[in-house]
């Protein structure tokens, strides 16, 4: 993928930019590097849920047995993507460190994901997230305050993670993902959509309601905002069109 490219790229150019400075090399070769254009996917391919899908998927994902006990045991996470616009990845890299209730703020500064090595997949906790500028500070919305005190109550100990197995680990992207399809199978959503609509739909209702885009994409922790603009362009189109027919009411 594009982002994967990206990583090797950032990755090279710094251990040959440190090179040079150490005299080791006298020119780094990365730069005469052309990275390939970013092919953007089309606005029919974004997937996004309409309010009254995401009312459904949030009512199913928090649903609870007769006892009281959780149908969904990470349930509020998807709450979580919902009120943060946190990739997938770093919702789950969170740890309560990163949290602050008392400033109502949520720090990004980790990212997980799986690699396929020789015994199988393996889960792979980085110290960053996936661009520099995904490193971030979040503002806790109150909807987003529940969902980590409800994730808070179904943990039977003091877990590192905000979301954590029994084991005290951090839980996979597919065991999340493959939640995400049952609650979204009982809540009677079609067609389905990923852990990434969940995203597309924070980034999509904030610009709908007039939302700056650079403040979404600063939230979204995009590297540049030519990246929100791009992919959420129907919704800023939409803008456009409204602000226009303002003009006949001045």
């Amino acid at each position: 993928s594009y982002s994967v490219i990206q990583k090797i790229y950032n990755n090279l150019n710094q251990r040959f930019k440190l090179a040079v400075d150490q005299r080791e090399l006298l020119f780094n070769p990365v730069v005469g590097i052309h990275l390939p254009k970013l092919d953007r996917k089309p606005r029919s391919e974004i997937r996004w849920f309409s309010k009254e899908e995401l009312a459904a998927i949030l009512e199913e994902a928090e649903r609870k047995f007769s006892n009281g006990t959780p149908v969904y045991k990470h349930g509020y996470a998807i709450r979580l993507l919902a009120y943060t616009g946190m990739r997938a990845g770093e919702a789950l890299a969170l740890t309560w460190d990163d949290i602050d209730f008392d400033n109502k703020k949520i720090a990004v500064t980790k990212n997980i994901v799986t690699a396929e090595t020789a015994n199988g997949v393996r889960l792979i906790e980085q110290s960053t997230p996936k661009t520099n500028s995904s490193n971030r500070v979040i503002p806790m919305s109150e909807c987003a305050k529940i969902a980590l005190l409800g994730l808070k109550s179904v943990q039977k100990q003091e877990y590192d993670h905000v979301i954590s197995t029994d084991n005290n680990t951090p839980v996979y992207v597919k065991n999340l993902a493959r939640m995400f399809k049952n609650i979204q199978k009982n809540a009677r959503i079609q067609p389905m959509g990923t852990l990434h609509s969940i995203r597309h739909t924070f980034a999509t209702r904030l610009l709908a309601v007039g939302e700056d885009v650079k403040v979404v994409s600063q939230l979204l922790g995009h590297s540049d905002i030519g990246i929100t603009y791009d992919t959420y362009i129907h919704v800023i189109q939409e803008q456009k069109v409204k602000a226009i027919e303002k003009i006949d009411m001045i």
